[in-house]
């Protein structure tokens, strides 16, 4: 990805009120975690696309109070 791509996209989540967070976390406790609350399926806890996708899901879900 140019530099270009990345400021464009910055400044589109800056626009839409996004931002972006690292992390630092033990991967297994947390899609333990996921899979336990049910927002990652058991097969899925070595995928690190997957868990991103579930964590996503989950803060999402948490964030709109539901």
């Amino acid at each position: 990805m140019t530099g270009a791509t990345r400021q464009r996209r910055l400044r589109q989540r800056q626009r839409d009120g996004l931002a972006v967070f690292r992390i630092e976390a033990n991967a297994f406790e947390l899609s333990d975690a996921l899979v336990a609350a049910g927002w990652l399926a058991q097969w899925d806890a070595d995928d690190h696309a997957a868990i991103a996708a579930a964590l996503d899901r989950a803060i999402r879900h948490l964030v709109a109070g539901q």
